[in-house]
């Protein structure tokens, strides 16, 4: 019983930070955007976001 719960729990947790990861790399593909139309104060809003999610700069981690 108690590997079934740890084995959830693993797989839960996973699910969790692949999403977070996802989120993060849109927020950061559209920071991307907005910085190459010239818009930087949309784009850092967008960066201060993924920093938000991924408490760090590097989408890629």
């Amino acid at each position: 019983m108690k590997s079934l719960f740890l084995t959830l729990v693993l797989i839960y947790s996973s699910i969790q930070i692949s999403a977070q990861n996802s989120v993060a790399k849109i927020k950061y593909g559209q920071a991307e955007e907005a910085y190459a139309k010239g818009n930087y104060k949309e784009a850092l809003g967008f960066v201060e976001e993924t920093e938000k999610i991924l408490k760090s700069t590097n989408t890629t981690t």
